[in-house]
């Protein structure tokens, strides 16, 4: 998997779960606990580019992770946002490295 674009954020070691078109990543020195990076596998300039086959994949990754943080950790409170320009979707929650 070649996610160069991803820069600073694409850490191999940090990855929790890996889906077809998206991957969830742990972000190295977050400000909360769990703060997590969503990342589309291809290099896209904006999101109207994404296709609908990866849209439609969005909102499974979105719930897998909201039900593991749930499940394992008691999260009941998710921030979405998008704070970096390489990042789509960055998650604040309560989670740690879970495969």
């Amino acid at each position: 998997m070649n996610l160069e674009f991803a820069g600073r954020l694409y850490k191999p070691e940090l990855i929790l779960k890996d889906f077809k078109y998206w991957i969830v990543i742990l972000k190295e020195g977050g400000t909360t606990l769990g703060h997590s990076v969503i990342i589309l596998k291809s290099n896209k300039a904006s999101f109207s580019e994404i296709s609908p086959e990866e849209m439609a994949e969005f909102p499974i990754v979105c719930k897998w992770f909201e039900d593991k943080t749930k499940n394992l950790f008691g999260a009941e409170k998710w921030n979405l946002r998008n704070d970096d320009e390489r990042e789509f979707c960055s998650f604040s929650g309560c989670s740690e490295i879970f495969k």
